[in-house]
């Protein structure tokens, strides 16, 4: 028995809760590294390394919206 809707559906399921383990994972990493390095040399590196951080979290919540429905 194999229904391509119900694979569709597990598949879906599967990626969702895979998109969102590893979006969830990612952003806490950048997010501690980011503030460390802010902590560190706020003055010199805080606007530069804000800059990168913002854009992949935008980057991962665009993938996790395309990619997990």
């Amino acid at each position: 028995y194999c229904d391509p809707f119900v694979d569709f559906f597990l598949l879906f399921d599967f990626h969702q809760t895979f998109t969102a383990t590893f979006l969830t994972t990612f952003v806490v990493i950048i997010s501690i590294t980011c503030f460390f390095f802010q902590f560190d040399t706020f003055k010199f590196c805080g606007k530069i390394l804000l800059q990168p951080c913002f854009a992949f979290f935008i980057f991962w919540i665009i993938f996790a919206i395309l990619y997990g429905h």
